[in-house]
């Protein structure tokens, strides 16, 4: 079942129980192997035709379905870096995003241009507004045209110098979870399609996803995200089937692959 080299042996036989389990719905066993394993031999990588697929994908895979979503990001992560187009660890990556709780969000209390303008105009002195500037930064990057009325306001150079310091001192915005799972996800998706499209013309072709039920949960999905519907469970759900089903596939596909080959005649 695996191409096996060297030192690997093991390593096969430890990826191909953990696979077996993650199929069979028993991540927490399939995790003890692919630790082992990739323990062993961290490049190991499963050469299942059509799939390939590496020791730290499976491990995060089983991490994922053990509702270990740290641990899963940090080996599906690993994995990426190793293999830059591993769309499994993509599209299971974009899933431990997808699966974060959004923490509430803490309301802005910096300033706006328009506040400034508006405290200035209120005579609430410069100094006063420069001390609550520096202590709740402002939102907004200086212009010539802003600075023009905010001199006319009633702004000094201390109050200037203590909103460029604060633009400068912005904290950079972290793309929400959320819109990075979309994200990998709908490049996994991609990835997922070209992947297929090139089986066809190989020995796999005619035996791949026959009913097409593949092609179409990853189209169905690739319009969610067009369509914004993402917020459904059935984005997710979809996502999951996904990765689920090439799995599965792998193995019906070499099946059916075999049984055409030996048949009689």
């Amino acid at each position: 079942m695996f191409v096996i080299s060297g030192c690997g042996i093991p390593v096969a036989t430890e990826v191909e129980a953990g696979r077996s389990a993650l199929i069979a719905g028993n991540p927490e066993m399939a995790l003890a192997h692919f630790q082992r394993g990739a323990r062993a031999q961290p490049d190991y990588v499963a050469d299942l035709s059509p799939l390939r697929e590496g020791i730290w994908t499976y491990l995060g895979r089983a991490y994922y379905d053990s509702g270990k979503l740290s641990e899963a990001r940090e080996a599906l992560a690993q994995a990426l870096k190793r293999d830059e187009g591993d769309f499994m660890a993509r599209l299971y990556l974009g899933l431990t995003f997808l699966r974060v709780k959004s923490s509430p969000t803490q309301a802005d209390k910096s300033f706006a241009l328009a506040d400034i303008l508006y405290a200035l105009k209120e005579r609430v002195s410069a100094k006063r507004v420069t001390a609550l500037v520096k202590e709740r930064g402002t939102n907004f990057s200086l212009t010539g045209e802003m600075e023009k009325d905010l001199r006319t306001a009633g702004a000094d150079d201390e109050l200037m110098e203590q909103i460029r310091m604060s633009a400068r001192n912005r904290p950079r915005v972290e793309e929400p979870p959320a819109q990075q799972g979309l994200r990998e996800a709908e490049r996994a998706l991609k990835e997922i399609q070209n992947w297929q499209e090139r089986i066809r013309g190989t020995d796999y072709g005619r035996f791949w996803d026959a009913r097409k039920r593949i092609r179409s949960q990853v189209e169905a999905n690739l319009t969610m995200i067009v369509t914004k519907k993402t917020d459904r469970q059935e984005f997710i759900s979809g996502l999951e089937w996904i990765g689920r089903a090439i799995e599965e596939e792998v193995d019906l596909a070499r099946r059916d692959k075999l049984e055409y080959e030996n048949r009689p005649g």
